[in-house]
């Protein structure tokens, strides 16, 4: 097979195995690490909007909003309503999510250190500008190949 399938499936496979086992560490906080990672941005970002966040997690509006209710009607977090854009919801942690996502974030240093030490010091920015730019490239509403640009292929199922 070709190389670039090579590289597609160990990216596949290396986020899918430090997914679950962010996951599997997370579940001791009772939070999933999809959960996790919204409460490091709304910590990060305090006010943030929905719609920022979704951008930030490179996820879906419904996933997001979804995740948010969950976390809401835990008492991890408060929407409000943004002071000038009447459609917009402002996300803050609340003291419970603030206290859950510091432990969560302490506790979970081993898996950050053995993430780091995957590499050399020399190649982390390397490596992170490499997968920052196949984010791009493949964010990007178009795709070149060989010079010329393809649209995504759509979503929607083809008809029968």
């Amino acid at each position: 097979m070709h190389e670039s399938h090579e590289l597609a499936m160990w990216l596949r496979k290396a986020y899918l195995a430090f997914h679950r086992r962010v996951n599997t560490w997370m579940l001791s906080h009772g939070i999933t690490a999809d959960q996790y990672v919204v409460l490091r941005i709304v910590a990060s970002e305090p006010g943030i909007t929905q719609i920022k966040i979704v951008e930030r997690a490179a996820s879906d509006p419904n996933t997001v909003a979804a995740i948010l209710r969950l976390l809401e009607q835990r008492g991890l977090v408060q929407r409000r309503a943004h002071s000038s854009d009447r459609r917009a919801r402002c996300v803050f942690l609340t003291v419970a999510g603030r206290n859950l996502e510091r432990r969560a974030f302490k506790d979970s240093e081993p898996l950050r250190e053995a993430l780091a030490d995957c590499m050399k010091e020399s190649e982390f920015d390397a490596n992170q500008h490499f997968l920052e730019r196949i984010f791009e490239v493949f964010s990007a509403p178009t795709v070149e190949v060989n010079g010329h640009p393809q649209r995504r292929p759509s979503r929607r199922k083809a008809r029968v």
